[in-house]
């Protein structure tokens, strides 16, 4: 058997024995400026295809490696996911915990991440070290026809089952930002969440919850329970209405960064089939477009990877483009709550959101032939789902630029 455990476990190669007898008596400068860290430096950039000028440094050990990297690449939010039995999380994780940064251990098995069940993840939240500086609401499903959704904090959590009839009656769980299981009338998003489960609760009764239900009638969103009012009835349009509105518990906010719907598999499918519905940026100016992980290190389509140029995504940096157009009332604190409620929707059916829901129709219509045929034939097909990929981005880029320049 192999073992991979660290460096300390084991003695000196041979060769470095010889070598280090060899220069034992030679007299070099310390503190990594002696010829042979030189030389070392030299090969690494070579090894690495570095240019000339890129510097190496040595570090004293692999925690102390691993903790510069992780403090210098994540963002000051972000965290390390790892096997729980992983050497950065049994044995480093005060090193790189102490910068800020939390070390999430997940179940595996032979030391490969095996996270793959709803009672998987709730084992996450019984094992990991407390307090465990996670604070939040998680929506997990699986392949085996599970779904639960889980209330976090930093020492306890609160699971609630999908497929309990206590828990969800209806067969769906709503949440906003305020927990189910604190104290009562704290935190946010109460209008919204009576707005979510009213539209809901009439689509459980239809079998109507479907990705694209989801977009258009919660994402799109501008009905305001409290106020009893819905923007799309037109009397807030021109010549009705001035055609402006005030931001305020709408489900789709100024501040949303993106609408992400995840449709799974059913018992039997192969998981490479779950389907992640991504629009990114304000979702009444965005368009989802499918994802999925098969292949995703080298067939994801540009406009929802980084780009140097707009520093996001080019289909958040789209979206966004419009928002701003929509946002374009600044002169003086909160004045950016107004928003050009015209410019998204209009009786003329030309607003941003009315044109991009159109094109967003075709790309469900061509994905859900597709995702049929896929359901048929048990797998994805690389080369069409790339085919589709590209199809889906000239039809989106030519969709958005018209409305870029205006």
């Amino acid at each position: 058997m192999l073992y991979f455990e660290n460096d300390y476990c084991e003695g000196a190669h041979p060769a470095i024995l010889q070598k280090l007898t060899e220069t034992n008596f030679e007299k070099v400068s310390g503190y990594g400026t002696d010829p042979y860290c030189a030389s070392a430096k030299e090969k690494i950039r070579a090894a690495c295809a570095c240019p000339e000028e890129a510097d190496v440094f040595f570090i004293s050990g692999g925690t102390q490696a691993n903790s510069i990297v992780i403090a210098s690449t994540l963002r000051r939010w972000e965290g390390v996911v790892a096997a729980a039995t992983g050497h950065v999380a049994g044995h480093e994780a005060g090193a790189i915990e102490f910068t800020g940064h939390k070390v999430i251990g997940l179940p595996q098995k032979n030391g490969k991440l095996d996270a793959a069940t709803v009672e998987d993840f709730c084992h996450f939240l019984d094992t990991i070290s407390k307090p465990s500086l996670i604070e939040a609401n998680f929506g997990v499903i699986d392949a085996q026809g599970a779904a639960a959704m889980f209330e976090v904090d930093y020492y306890k959590y609160t699971m609630y089952d999908a497929n309990n009839p206590k828990d969800a009656p209806y067969g769906y769980i709503a949440r906003t930002n305020f927990s189910f299981a604190g104290e009562a009338n704290r935190g946010a998003g109460y209008v919204r969440y009576m707005e979510a489960d009213r539209v809901l609760m009439r689509a459980s009764a239809t079998g109507g919850i479907t990705p694209q239900g989801i977009f258009n009638d919660l994402s799109r969103s501008f009905r305001n329970g409290m106020l009893d009012i819905d923007l799309k009835n037109g009397k807030f349009n021109r010549p009705q209405g001035s055609g402006w509105f005030v931001d305020q518990d709408f489900i789709p906010r100024n501040s949303t960064s993106c609408s992400i719907v995840v449709q799974g598999v059913k018992p039997g499918e192969k998981v490479e089939l779950t389907t992640m519905w991504t629009m990114l940026g304000y979702p009444p100016t965005g368009i989802a477009v499918p994802l999925w992980v098969k292949d995703a290190d080298r067939l994801l389509p540009p406009m929802v990877c980084w780009n140097k140029a707009c520093a996001a995504a080019p289909l958040s940096d789209w979206s966004l483009r419009l928002s701003n157009n929509v946002f374009c009332y600044n002169q003086g604190m909160g004045t950016n709550r107004y928003l050009n409620w015209e410019k998204l929707y209009n009786m003329e059916n030309n607003g941003y959101m009315q044109q991009l829901v159109t094109v967003e129709a075709e790309v469900f219509r061509r994905t859900c032939l597709l995702l049929d045929s896929w359901r048929q034939q048990g797998s994805i097909d690389s080369q069409e789902m790339q085919k589709l990929y590209q199809d889906v981005e000239a039809l989106v880029r030519k969709a958005y630029t018209p409305l870029m320049e205006q």
